[in-house]
């Protein structure tokens, strides 16, 4: 409806686990032609050094992240590591922030979504939509 994509998670997000569900992610981003999305972390908690969490920017690009995305994620509850989560995906892309509460991460990608929605042409829809189509007749 709101035109982005929602993950959720429980338990305990290890660092070398994330990166198979973020890439399986962006797959789906990419046939949809979808690059917005939310991932719900808050019934899962980070188990992650802080090592693993400076490396994932870098993690990002080898997953094939669609270039144009936008993404909220949502921890429960602030912690070091979700705070330091927050310093690198944001510095790495302004597109890219950790929140505390799911409304306010959804309202922030929806935000994004409609002044990109608001700066793209109008697609003008031609009266015959198939090269070498007849000619609709007009209505009476």
């Amino acid at each position: 409806r709101d035109h982005y994509l929602l993950g959720r998670t429980r338990g305990p997000l290890k660092a070398g686990l994330w990166q198979p569900y973020a890439k399986a992610l962006f797959a789906v981003a990419a046939a949809c032609r979808c690059p917005y999305f939310v991932v719900d972390h808050r019934q899962s908690s980070l188990d992650f050094t802080s090592m693993a969490i400076h490396d994932t920017p870098e993690d990002l690009g080898e997953l094939d992240a669609p270039p144009n995305m936008a993404g909220a994620v949502v921890f429960a509850r602030p912690t070091d590591l979700t705070r330091l989560l927050h310093y690198r995906l944001s510095h790495a892309s302004p597109r890219l922030r950790v929140f505390h509460d799911l409304d306010e991460g959804r309202d922030w990608l929806l935000n994004i979504i409609q002044s990109e929605r608001a700066t793209k042409p109008a697609k003008i829809r031609s009266p015959n939509p198939r090269p070498g189509a007849r000619p609709r007749p007009a209505a009476h």
